[in-house]
């Protein structure tokens, strides 16, 4: 399925535009889906979501925004790097 470094196999399966979030308390999904140029949210515990947009390379700016009008504190921001484990997955649908 695929031939090359695991430094290789990492860059190319890296997502851009996905972040994960982080908020203090519970946050509803579908207020987060009001986040322009978001396509895919993903909560992967409580208060912390990974969201995706390959058109909004802005995606950042657009979380704090978001997050200073709905009044919400936000914990964490950070670009989401894919794991082996991700790539494993990608690889082998």
């Amino acid at each position: 399925v695929a031939d090359d470094t695991l430094s290789g196999l990492m860059a190319s399966r890296k997502i851009p535009n996905a972040w994960v979030i982080e908020f203090e308390g519970m946050v509803e999904v579908q207020l987060l889906k009001m986040i322009p140029g978001v396509e895919e949210i993903v909560e992967t515990k409580i208060g912390t979501f990974r969201v995706t947009s390959s058109h909004n390379p802005g995606l950042r700016s657009e979380i704090f925004r978001f997050a200073a009008d709905n009044n919400l504190s936000l914990k964490a921001v950070r670009q989401d790097e894919s794991s082996l484990e991700s790539v494993f997955q990608e690889l082998t649908r």
